[in-house]
């Protein structure tokens, strides 16, 4: 919406012009062509991109507009106007959710992000404190111990932990969890 399509050369009486009394030469007139093109090639890719990229509920309704800009508008205000009733419900199902002992910690954790990206989308954004409480609340009781030695450890080094960090931390974990679990019991003792 911000790259601005440019303007060709007026023609008078078959002679394209750079202003009323300048004749336009070989090279700027070949200099506009080239920046007319790749202006049309940016802006095809642009509504290719975006028309590939949405729901087929909104094709229809995007499809016929004219410009990428207004088509990323028409989007934007489609992802952000969702009522404040469905950003509560979304908010309620990202505090909410769970994981069980028997869970993926590592889908659990992927959820969790989704909602909060799609409030972020809604215009609700969820602060990053309040996501990592969140996290940190809905995983399984075994993992408290990690938990533990995680708020600590930034406790004693008074930082705060980085939500990527955290996630990534945890998915570690669950890595190891899920190794340990696939070569028994005797291997994880051994470990």
């Amino acid at each position: 919406g911000t790259a601005r399509k440019p303007v060709p050369y007026k023609e008078v009486d078959k002679v394209l012009m750079v202003d009323e009394k300048t004749p336009a030469t070989e090279d700027q007139i070949d200099a506009k062509e080239r920046r007319l093109e790749e202006y049309d090639q940016m802006e095809y890719l642009a509504r290719h991109i975006l028309l590939t990229s949405i729901s087929p509920r909104l094709l229809a309704s995007v499809k016929i507009l004219e410009t990428s800009a207004l088509m990323w508008n028409a989007i934007k205000a489609d992802a952000t106007s969702k009522t404040e009733l469905h950003q509560i419900d979304t908010l309620k199902r990202l505090h909410q959710k769970k994981c069980g002992e028997n869970d993926s910690v590592k889908t659990h954790l992927e959820e969790l992000v989704d909602l909060r990206d799609k409030l972020a989308g809604m215009g609700a954004p969820v602060a990053d404190k309040d996501f990592r409480t969140i996290i940190l609340a809905s995983l399984p009781l075994s993992y408290r111990n990690l938990i533990s030695a995680i708020t600590v450890t930034a406790s004693l080094s008074s930082t705060t932990i980085d939500n990527n960090h955290l996630i990534r931390i945890l998915t570690e974990e669950a890595d190891h969890r899920s190794i340990l679990d696939a070569n028994g019991a005797g291997a994880g003792s051994a470990l």
